[in-house]
């Protein structure tokens, strides 16, 4: 059964750790990252005053919530959770055990009870919640981004948060194995956002992001990545091992 709960399984988040990280070595090369100076200073406004991130990101890939578990123990180092399709949660449970909370989207009833809960789980404390307002995996590629209204009722409802913007993306350059590129690259307080609807906020965010995948785009097109710094490496490809073999006539 799926939960809406905050406890998690102890030994299942430890053992998932060391796991996903193993799976992201196994299968890129390696992992890069730009914007550690926002998530800085956000770390560290929020752990002073106590407050709670709602962390929005896009959601193209599979992996993003293999991705965004490490980040998680290996970045925020902070209790965090996400919000996951029940479909998607069905079918690897064990997300429910180390912080995936459902979210119904095609029940309104349900999904209101998951917002809900998710307000009481945030309020008043140092916890990180992500948030894929896309509700589904969706090509970066597919333009403008569309997304759901639930990141805008949770700031109606938390009287203090901050919010993190972070862009996810899979792509081969000139290695082997794919690559991943993770930008923290926009934060806000509460304040910076009261001046938003419910729907304005969303069209706000929608727009943030369709920039971020343009922009990345045209970056990569022109091999213009070089600022972003290596989080994790990966295996080596094919042409940076020696290989040596001998032949016997």
């Amino acid at each position: 059964m799926l939960e809406l709960t905050e406890n998690k399984n102890s030994f299942l988040k430890k053992f998932f750790a060391v796991y996903f990280k193993v799976s992201l070595k196994r299968n890129f090369y390696r992992v890069n990252v730009k914007g550690l100076d926002i998530l800085r200073e956000l770390k560290d406004n929020c752990s002073e005053k106590n407050i709670p991130v709602i962390v929005c990101v896009n959601h193209s890939n599979w992996w993003d919530g293999v991705l965004l578990n490490w980040i998680s123990n290996y970045l925020f180092k902070k209790d965090s959770y996400c919000l996951m399709d029940t479909v998607d949660l069905r079918k690897h449970r064990y997300f429910n055990r180390i912080g995936a909370l459902p979210l119904e989207r095609n029940n309104k009833f349900n999904s209101y009870r998951s917002l809900k809960y998710c307000t009481e789980l945030l309020k008043n404390k140092n916890r990180y919640l992500w948030i894929f307002p896309q509700g589904e995996i969706l090509p970066n590629e597919k333009i403008p981004f569309r997304f759901f209204n639930g990141i805008s009722f949770l700031t109606e409802k938390l009287d203090e948060f901050d919010m993190l913007c972070v862009f996810f993306e899979y792509r081969f350059t000139s290695e082997q194995r794919p690559e991943i590129f993770v930008e923290f690259f926009r934060s806000f307080h509460r304040s910076d956002l009261r001046k938003y609807s419910r729907k304005e906020l969303t069209s706000f965010l929608e727009e943030l992001f369709s920039e971020k995948a343009v922009d990345f785009a045209e970056r990569y097109a022109e091999n213009e990545l070089k600022d972003y710094e290596i989080l994790l490496q990966g295996k080596k490809s094919i042409n940076e091992r020696k290989i040596t073999r001998s032949f016997q006539d």
